[in-house]
């Protein structure tokens, strides 16, 4: 996952739930849907913003929509773990946090 996110800036989780977005030397993540509805996401050519396959949905890299339909849910990281994690080795396994209902 480590050098998938690296490469690719844009990785969406095993399970599908969650997209991370590698951002200068930051993660942000947000949840794999809007109002309910699993949406598949690229990320534009200048890593500015996503966008909806198809295309016709687009949000920043902020999860702010780019018209008039939902943001984006914003899925809270550390990022002290992604400063710590981009140093360890490619192998190394990740797994996410339980929700606390």
């Amino acid at each position: 996952m480590k050098t998938d996110l690296t490469e690719r800036r844009l990785i969406r989780s095993d399970d599908g739930s969650i997209y991370l977005i590698a951002v200068r030397d930051a993660v942000v993540a947000f949840r794999a849907e809007v109002d309910g509805a699993s949406v598949d996401l690229t990320l534009d050519s200048p890593g500015r913003t996503l966008i909806e396959e198809g295309g016709e949905r687009s949000w920043d890299l902020g999860g702010h929509p780019g018209g008039d339909y939902s943001a984006l849910g914003s899925v809270g990281i550390s990022g002290e773990y992604w400063f710590s994690w981009r140093l360890l080795p490619p192998e190394v396994p990740v797994q996410a946090a339980c929700e606390r209902g």
